[in-house]
């Protein structure tokens, strides 16, 4: 689907108490943009969906701060981290 990422990663390696995982292959999805969003719901609604995870970003290309960024914990960070134009400093 145009405007969502899939990946599956095969679980190997597991420590003793997680061995039941051994081998599974789990599946995620990403969307981004609210069309797409709209894509996943219905596969999923429909029972179509693989997926163990799917992420959904609102913004169309993703968002700033969205999955996989970096969490400030300051404003100071924030303004290094996304540019002081965002918060008209």
């Amino acid at each position: 689907m145009e405007g969502v990422k899939e990946a599956t990663v095969k679980i190997e390696g597991c420590l003793p108490e997680w061995k039941f995982l051994e081998g599974v292959e789990l599946k995620t999805a990403i969307g981004h943009g609210l069309v797409n969003a709209n894509k996943i719901m219905k596969k999923v609604r429909d029972g179509k969906a693989p997926w163990h995870f799917i992420e959904i970003m609102a913004c169309p290309g993703g968002c700033i701060g969205g999955g996989g960024q970096p969490i400030p914990t300051s404003m100071g960070n924030q303004e290094e981290t996304y540019g002081s134009h965002l918060f008209g400093r």
